[in-house]
């Protein structure tokens, strides 16, 4: 399970990670390339404004007078130079350069400056180069040229000032930006780490608790369940986990009920049947008597017939091959027939049967007659189990719209509220509370339920404790065939 964990955790930090690392990324591209481009247009201004008041100074300057011009000139380019640590190169009209702050012999035949910035500048424009210049530049070096003109009084360009530098400082103003940056992705990354952490170590404890719970399923131990705390969708998770923990542990704890009442069931009829049956053919049962116990050992392969027949429809319904052949007929006649088979044990209990229903009502159904005889005789049998000696069975009908209503309520001592809800569930029983009668194996009542859906209708019940219980369902009325 630890290498899960592990597995969540690099994968959720991969994930963010490589999101972080991204974003940040291009955050940091886009600030590079604006600083970078401020810190480039302020150079360019600076150089720009220097060249231009270069170029004012040197055309006032006295033409016939080159000595006070030169020291004049030098002076002010050395300060300039100082300032802006860059290099002031001015080129006569002639195609000559006249002055320069650049260090050793130098030709005053052009041969520094290219001559299309030459010649850029002398027709009146303005000049900008971001590179190479100078031609005895290395490749390698950075630059960044501003030239601008000469311009005199009569409006004549008579020079051309150029203000070239290598060293616009975009390292030094990128630097402290890029160890901040360092900085932050480092710290996102650790934080993200540490959040991701603890985000996979909370959704990792449910998922372990929910490996550990499903192995102990596997077992056939329901009892462990997971540990709901916060209200998410693992939280939700949780909850439909122990949910369907709770589901299967009461299906298995009716699967084992079932296997031993079926068991039970099984053997109490075979064991009667087989001492009957040998009794009979040992001699030990009188031959004028033995009309007597083949009665009884026929009932008793009539009721194991029933019960395989029950078990044999479970597994049609839940595999969706039960067949219905469905007719018109009046139900009150389905009703009756099995009243009449009920006489023996409503005269053993003293039961008194109780009519509700209209006289001259159509109580047509479009039905499986024999899945609806099932039905009534599941339900009437359910009645006579717990009905109280010398109670009361009333069978009601009443027509609903399109469909026929059908009720059979019992006296007793009802069904008690926590089962009302789970008595159509298969293998269910509430015998427990209701120890009248232990027959059955609890999957009647689980039939009744899907027949009479299958069939179109709805089944309902409704039960007082210590007063009554009453099972009702609805039917398709009859239609034109």
């Amino acid at each position: 399970m630890r290498k899960m964990q592990k597995r969540i955790f690099i994968k959720f930090f991969a994930t963010c990670g490589g999101i972080i690392l991204f974003v940040l990324t291009v955050m940091g591209c886009l600030c590079s390339s604006v600083l970078a481009w401020q810190r480039i247009s302020e150079v360019s201004g600076n150089l720009e404004s220097a060249a231009g008041k270069l170029a004012a100074m040197y055309a006032k300057m006295p033409k016939n007078s080159y000595l006070v011009a030169g020291q004049v000139m030098g002076t002010a380019m050395d300060v300039l130079k100082e300032a802006l640590d860059s290099d002031v190169i001015i080129v006569g009209s002639n195609g000559y350069v006249m002055f320069t702050t650049l260090d050793g012999e130098f030709n005053r035949q052009n041969n520094l400056v290219p001559q299309e910035a030459v010649d850029s500048v002398l027709s009146g424009k303005k000049y900008h180069s971001n590179g190479i210049f100078l031609k005895n530049q290395p490749d390698s070096a950075a630059a960044y040229t501003v030239g601008v003109p000469v311009i005199m009084q009569d409006n004549e360009t008579s020079a051309a000032v150029f203000v070239t530098t290598t060293e616009v400082g975009l390292l030094d103003t990128l630097m402290p930006f890029l160890l901040l940056y360092l900085l932050f992705t480092g710290l996102a990354l650790a934080i993200a780490m540490l959040i991701i952490y603890f985000i996979s170590l909370r959704m990792f404890r449910p998922l372990e608790q929910m490996s550990q719970a499903v192995k102990a399923y596997a077992d056939g131990d329901f009892s462990m369940r997971v540990d709901v705390k916060h209200a998410d969708d693992l939280g939700e998770l949780a909850m439909a986990f122990n949910n369907m923990a709770d589901s299967l542990g009461r299906l298995e704890t009716m699967r084992r009920e079932f296997v031993e009442d079926v068991s039970h069931e099984l053997r109490t009829p075979m064991t009667t049947i087989g001492g009957f049956i040998d009794g009979i053919l040992d001699g030990v049962i009188e031959p004028e008597q033995q009309n007597k116990y083949l009665k009884i050992v026929s009932d008793e392969i009539k009721r194991l017939s029933r019960m395989v027949s029950s078990m044999l429809d479970v597994a049609k319904i839940q595999s969706g091959t039960m067949v219905y052949s469905k007719t018109n007929f009046d139900i009150t006649e389905v009703i009756q027939k099995n009243i009449s088979g009920f006489e023996e044990r409503l005269r053993e209990k003293q039961v008194q049967v109780v009519w509700q229903a209209d006289e001259n009502g159509d109580y047509y159904v479009y039905a499986d007659m024999d899945s609806v005889y099932r039905v009534v005789y599941n339900l009437l049998d359910n009645a006579l189990k717990f009905v109280n000696v010398g109670g009361t069975v009333t069978l009601r009908l009443e027509m609903r719209g399109d469909k026929i209503f059908t009720a059979i309520r019992n006296t007793g001592s009802g069904i008690p509220q926590k089962d009302v809800g789970h008595i159509f569930e298969r293998f269910y029983k509430t015998d427990k509370s209701r120890s009248v009668n232990k027959r059955g194996v609890g999957i009647g009542l689980y039939l009744v339920k899907n027949m009479v859906k299958d069939l179109g209708g709805d089944i309902f019940v409704s039960s007082k404790e210590g007063s009554f219980a009453e099972f009702s369902f609805t039917l398709p009325k009859a239609i034109d065939i």
